[in-house]
């Protein structure tokens, strides 16, 4: 799901369900986004992103967890590094969601890819790292 996309999620696991989903029906309006799943985090695979990723012109990577001292979480970390080292350097925004072991749904893989749209149309980004809102835990009724 790479092929000609201008704006690409990173992620890992059982977020890449809901995203393809949403990365097909985007793709069959005409948008030129698209996904890349990290199989195998360790060792990291810097080479290979760096280079999968050097025709994006947006990056938004999706982690399910926060590190250390709040810069983001560990594959937007790694990711940015693997990137920066290469000499690649699209715009790149983290978005950390799932936490508690909550669902991460379609609806909000669409609001990061609106994000990320008007960031490719020169919205500046103004926080590298952002919480997405997840669907309540439990039934409000």
């Amino acid at each position: 799901y790479l092929e000609d996309a201008e704006i690409v999620l990173v992620l890992m696991g059982s977020v890449a369900g809901a995203t393809r989903m949403v990365v097909e029906e985007m793709r069959a309006e005409g948008i030129k986004v698209g996904l890349l799943k990290v199989r195998c985090y360790r060792p990291f695979p810097a080479q290979a992103l760096a280079e999968a990723l050097s025709g994006a012109k947006v990056i938004g990577v999706i982690d399910r967890s926060s590190s250390f001292g709040g810069q983001g979480g560990p594959l937007f970390l790694d990711t940015c590094t693997a990137l920066f080292q290469r000499g690649v350097s699209p715009a790149v925004v983290n978005y950390i969601c799932g936490l508690g072991g909550r669902d991460v749904v379609p609806q909000q893989i669409k609001a990061v890819f609106q994000e990320l749209l008007e960031v490719r149309q020169g919205k500046p980004v103004e926080k590298l790292m952002r919480f997405v809102d997840g669907p309540p835990p439990y039934d409000k009724s």
